[in-house]
């Protein structure tokens, strides 16, 4: 068992900090972490910067003549290996003010005459 246990976000700041400074072993000792916290750490906490995607995102939009959504976007994304959220994309978007042209429409009551003609019984049930 190790002596100290420190929050995941702590663990995440000293393994950032260090991790091209010292080896792996010293970080492990001087912090009392385990050797497998600190890996958790480097790979499986990767965050990515959404404004990266952000002039991709606005391009995209653009390319399609202001027609497509969030959901589009993703697509397009998917289709050049770039992974990112529907969510984020709509965050993009509302940031830019991007509105797509066609949003979803409302259902509209058609009003049309009421059939009230008796109807002849041919079955007779």
């Amino acid at each position: 068992m190790w002596k100290n246990s420190y929050s995941n976000e702590f663990k995440k700041q000293i393994v950032t900090l260090y991790q091209n400074r010292k080896s792996i072993v010293e970080i492990i000792k001087e912090y009392e972490i385990s050797k497998s916290t600190y890996y958790y750490q480097t790979n499986n906490c990767v965050k990515y910067d959404v404004n990266n995607y952000e002039e991709e995102v606005i391009s995209i939009f653009n390319k399609s003549r202001k027609i497509y959504g969030a959901r589009k976007i993703k697509a397009v994304l998917m289709r050049k290996d770039m992974i990112l959220s529907r969510r984020k994309i709509r965050f993009l978007m509302i940031k830019n003010n991007l509105v797509s042209k066609y949003t979803k429409l409302k259902y509209l009551n058609h009003k049309t005459m009421v059939n009230n003609d008796q109807i002849i019984n041919f079955l007779n049930r």
